[in-house]
């Protein structure tokens, strides 16, 4: 009852801001170098597949997230972001840890359900975004951010119901990069240019490495619209080391904004290397 409620109030929500002038969207992945000219709040979903960790393999699940983004001085916003669920299942490349207390036996490596109210590679994180220039003394718009992160929860893995070990019970990461975008002879473009620090990591690289860091690197291009606030977006970003972390991305996308209150999206994933291999992904961003 309570779900009904909130998706018929959702939906009165959305006709009534309907009538407001719809603003083009930023692409799902790369993020816009301007920041949010008031508060957003957006809920996602990412499916994902056959992708490799630390002792995790053929991992397959989703991930549901949570992001809010706030302005603070003048061209500048913080945002938070929030993996709230992840569920899955893969294959165990180790033996068990500590934390396990299911009978298994030695070099048997079982398959596994993994659960928890956490992320995989995304951790909690709270980053601060300026911009440095805008598009009315430079042909393009340029930023900066910076922020920290860490696992709020470990997610369980279990065979035949029973614990198994832990995955992502501990870590921090450090986010630093460039942001830019600006319009081009085939729409607008945008790009990323960042790197993650991770530190006292547990069971993501596939290397065995609890230090490390990686290349974040994000590029798009919103096309022209195929319909009314209807936007082609295609993106390509990577995330990794170039030696033992590597994970490439092509993302074609759809992104909808009916109004300056909403803005719907959907994309699916094809990867390459050891992430993501094939996944969908749906966005939902409220502005006020």
């Amino acid at each position: 009852m309570l779900k009904s409620q909130w998706m018929f109030g959702a939906l009165g929500a959305f006709a009534t801001a309907s009538a407001l002038a719809a603003q083009p969207p930023a692409p799902m992945e790369t993020r816009s170098a301007i920041p949010v000219a008031g508060p957003m709040l957006s809920a996602s979903a990412a499916s994902f597949s056959d992708m490799e960790l630390d002792e995790v393999d053929d991992f397959d699940g989703w991930t549901g997230s949570l992001g809010f983004a706030l302005p603070v001085f003048e061209h500048s916003q913080l945002r938070l972001d929030a993996p709230l669920y992840t569920d899955g299942d893969g294959r165990a490349t180790a033996e068990p840890g500590e934390e396990s207390y299911g009978p298994v036996a030695p070099g048997d490596y079982p398959d596994l359900d993994i659960e928890g109210d956490g992320g995989v590679w995304d951790y909690t994180t709270l980053e601060f975004q300026s911009q440095i220039w805008d598009e009315t003394s430079h042909s393009y718009v340029l930023g900066w951010y910076a922020g920290f992160g860490q696992v709020r929860e470990s997610l369980d893995a279990k065979h035949d119901g029973r614990l198994y070990d832990v995955v992502n019970h501990k870590g921090d990461v450090y986010l630093a990069g460039m942001l830019a975008e600006g319009d081009g002879g085939w729409g607008r473009w945008y790009m990323n240019a960042g790197a993650r620090f991770y530190r006292k990591s547990d069971d993501l690289n596939p290397a065995g490495d609890d230090d490390f860091d990686v290349a974040d690197l994000r590029l798009a291009n919103r096309f022209a619209p195929l319909a009314e606030n209807l936007y082609p977006v295609l993106e390509v970003t990577y995330l990794g080391d170039f030696a033992d972390v590597n994970q490439a991305s092509l993302l074609p996308e759809l992104l909808y904004a009916p109004n300056d209150t909403v803005n719907l999206k959907a994309g699916l994933t094809v990867g390459a290397g050891d992430g993501n291999q094939f996944g969908g992904q749906a966005e939902i961003d409220f502005f006020f």
